[in-house]
């Protein structure tokens, strides 16, 4: 059980910062930002499973192959990272400790609320009808070291990839993260994940309170307490936000609902990069993970018209090359489904 959960760190918490280092460390503002170096790191492993698995699962290649690949590649780019940026490791983590006291009653009840909201999963688990295809996914790629050639529900090998979840590597991720920390896929999706994707996704709306508060914390915090009972009080439909997040934050599309698209306004709005659009162009990819696990043509669409505009924006700073390789793949996605 030790190992497991020193397994789960490494790969939930220690790799992620690692490789949000690069990302945060071409910001000119917000660089010493903790949660922002987090957030980035994901961003940047979505986006990199995303480049990986998507040929791969079109040349039907085996699972234990990209699990091989992509755990190479993540970790050479989380140490190459760290080695680049680390002397920014210590004071960001040692930035965070000192101001525990300077923390507000606001926030600390936030806190409250929120680790109410993750321990549920701690001590129990929550399931949902679309783990049937979601974990089932996750559970065929391992047993039959494929991706996407044996249905879910059947178990039996399908003629043709199938056209509505080929672009969602989501379910494979899941099946990635069940074998690197040692754990069954349905264990990893209704216990590990939720407890840092939940945790990940208040810290991007504390993000956008303090913006929205000018940087003040006890407002940010009476923010995050109001947003975390809303949260707690949403479940009247199966399609609200708090739904999506508390009930089923394992999906790529509550991922998508809960913390990807909630990033995405703020940065535009206020992205100070040094080189160019660069960070934001490697991030997109991620975001695009994020969608094609949840939201179809709808979401490939999105992505095209956003990555066009962000490429239409950084022509005239230079930084024409980053953006625009999204907005390809969006392109090129679209062609895809809807064939």
């Amino acid at each position: 059980m030790a190992v497991k959960a020193i397994w789960i760190l490494v790969w939930f918490l220690a790799v992620p910062f690692c490789t949000g280092l690069f990302v945060t460390g071409k910001m000119e503002e917000e660089k010493e930002s903790f949660l922002l170096t987090m957030l980035c790191g994901y961003a940047g492993m979505f986006a990199v499973f995303e480049i990986m698995t998507v040929p791969m699962i079109f040349l039907r290649l085996s699972f234990s192959m990209l699990k091989y690949s992509y755990g190479a590649v993540i970790l050479a780019l989380a140490g190459i990272s760290a080695v680049c940026e680390r002397k920014r490791i210590l004071p960001l983590i040692w930035g965070k400790i000192k101001k525990i006291r300077e923390i507000p009653w606001t926030c600390l009840a936030a806190a409250v609320l929120i680790v109410l909201q993750i321990g549920v999963y701690a001590v129990g688990m929550s399931t949902d009808l679309d783990d049937s295809f979601y974990v089932g996914t996750a559970t065929t790629a391992i047993e039959t070291d494929t991706m996407y050639q044996y249905s879910a529900y059947t178990g039996n090998a399908v003629k043709s990839l199938p056209s509505r979840y080929v672009l969602s590597p989501f379910p494979v991720m899941l099946a990635f993260y069940s074998e690197a920390v040692g754990m069954s896929p349905a264990a990893v999706a209704h216990t590990v994940m939720p407890l840092f994707f939940i945790a990940l996704a208040y810290g991007v709306y504390m993000l956008i309170g303090r913006r929205l508060f000018r940087g003040d914390m006890k407002a940010t915090g009476m923010f995050l307490c109001f947003l975390s009972l809303i949260h707690i009080f949403s479940y009247y439909s199966v399609y609200t936000q708090g739904t999506f997040m508390l009930i089923r934050i394992w999906q790529g599309k509550a991922v998508l609902a809960a913390l990807l698209l909630p990033c995405i306004p703020g940065r535009v709005e206020k992205r100070r990069l040094d080189g160019a659009a660069a960070a934001y162009g490697i991030l997109q990819p991620g975001i695009l993970h994020g969608n094609h696990a949840g939201s179809g043509y709808a979401g490939d669409f999105w992505n095209f018209v956003r990555s066009f505009e962000e490429t239409v924006e950084a022509s005239g700073t230079g930084g024409f090359v980053y953006p625009a390789l999204p907005c390809v793949c969006g392109g090129v996605y679209c062609i895809i489904e809807m064939a």
